[in-house]
Formats: structure tokens, C-alpha cells, sequence
């Protein structure tokens, strides 16, 4: 098992979203103080960590994929996604507890609204730190000639929830700074699981990733692969 540790930034487009605005609105004076005010303490609270392992693939079937030394993921979508793919990246991520604990002493005093700020910023953050960690290893990839997929997390897309647990089970428990519940969730909240693929690179190759959001009618999904549209007032 690896760890690295990536600086999260905050896309303050991904945040207005996150804070409910619709297409084209923007922070109230009063919200952006806000926002700008907690931001400035953030860095007291993060301790962002990832550990990951990288995995030869065995076998890739239409319904699933199984590593080499196992386990078996099923999911059809991520299978058509890592064909043609020689490895897979396994990671765990999180900005661990302490926001977590800052959300908490906010609700507790009752201020509401920045409560609610920071646990978005928390979203926010950690959806960074899983994107540059991913930007990462594509970079040392294409040093190979490798290319890497899209990214997929247990939950989202027709990968269940309860996978997580053979996801766990790749990474030694009292190395690791998350923990799963009973429920398969994980602690701390701020936490992001997922696998990618990796693949050869032909010469002169052209390479689109395949896409499950663009078969799917959920139009209202968070995790939908599309641009935010949201602004953030300067």
C-alpha cells in the first residue's frame, strides 16, 4: 500500500454549486464574506492523505472485473470502461477528521450557515484531492505510454455500495486513516473510494474514454460527468 499527499484546492465554481445556486447566480456579499472568512482557517483543520494500490487485472467479462489475486468488481459499465486496460489504481482518499469535527462545533452553536459552508468546502476539497491525485498518476503514465480511464466509486453509477467492502479489503486497516461502517460508508465523512483503469497507448492512438453519463437519463445526478455552470462573485 502507498500513501501521497496532495494540497487540495478549492474550485469556487464547484462550491457555489454546491451551495445550491442554480445556473448563472452568484454568492451573496454577505455569503462570500462568509465563504472567504472560513477558507482562511481551513488549513488549521485538513490533514489530506491517500493510499492507493495499483493492480494487474486477470479478467474483464461484460458484468465485472476480477484483479489478480482477486477480488471480483461487478458493474457492466465499469467493465466496458476498463477494456483493453492492463492494471487498475485502488484508492482510498480523505482530508480527514478535523473539518469534520469544526462542522460539528458549528451546529453545536447553532451557527448554521457556516456550518453548512465548511461541509461543503469539505466536499469540495476532497473531490480536488482525488482529481489531482488522478492527474497525477495520468502524468506518469503518458511518461509509459499509458493512457488512464474515468474514475468510478463504489455507489455511483451500477456499482453497489456494498463492494466497498472487497475495495477495503485490498488496504492493511491500521495503516489506513478511513474506516468503513457497518453500513459501508465511510469515516470520516470527507472521504472518496474509487478505482480507474490503465492502458496502453497505441502510436498515433486517438483515445476518448468511455463515458456511462452520456447513456443515462439522470440528468439531475451529482456525480454526472459534466461542467459545473455556476459562478462565483468577484
Amino acid at each position: 500500500m502507498k500513501e501521497i499527499s496532495i494540497s487540495p484546492k478549492i474550485s469556487k465554481g464547484e462550491l457555489v454549486r454546491r451551495l445550491g445556486a442554480r445556473k448563472g447566480e452568484r454568492l451573496s456579499r454577505a455569503t462570500k464574506v462568509k465563504v472567504e472568512g472560513l477558507i482562511d482557517t481551513l488549513s488549521e483543520f485538513l490533514s489530506p492523505v491517500i493510499h492507493y494500490e495499483s493492480r494487474g487485472l486477470a479478467r474483464i467479462t461484460k458484468s465485472s472485473i476480477e484483479l489478480k489475486e482477486g477480488p471480483v468488481f461487478r458493474s457492466p459499465k465499469i467493465a466496458k470502461s476498463l477494456a483493453g486496460c492492463t492494471h487498475v489504481v485502488c484508492f482510498i482518499a480523505t482530508i480527514g477528521q478535523g473539518l469534520e469535527h469544526r462542522v460539528r462545533e458549528k451546529f453545536e452553536a447553532n451557527r448554521l450557515s457556516e456550518a453548512y459552508i465548511l461541509d461543503a468546502l469539505g466536499s469540495v476539497l476532497v473531490e480536488d484531492l482525488v482529481q489531482q491525485f488522478q492527474e497525477f498518476i495520468a502524468k506518469k503514465c503518458a511518461i509509459q505510454g499509458e493512457y488512464v480511464t474515468l474514475r468510478f466509486s463504489p455507489g455511483y453509477c451500477d456499482w453497489p455500495l456494498e463492494e466497498q467492502r472487497k475495495l477495503f479489503s485490498l488496504f492493511h486497516p491500521s495503516r489506513l486513516k478511513v474506516r468503513l461502517s457497518k453500513s459501508c460508508l465511510m469515516v470520516p465523512r470527507k472521504s472518496v473510494s474509487g478505482i480507474f483503469g490503465i492502458a496502453r497507448r497505441d502510436e498515433g492512438q486517438h483515445y476518448s474514454p468511455y463515458n456511462p453519463c452520456t447513456e443515462c437519463s439522470a440528468k439531475n445526478c451529482s456525480a454526472r460527468r459534466a461542467p459545473c455552470a455556476t459562478t462565483y462573485a468577484q
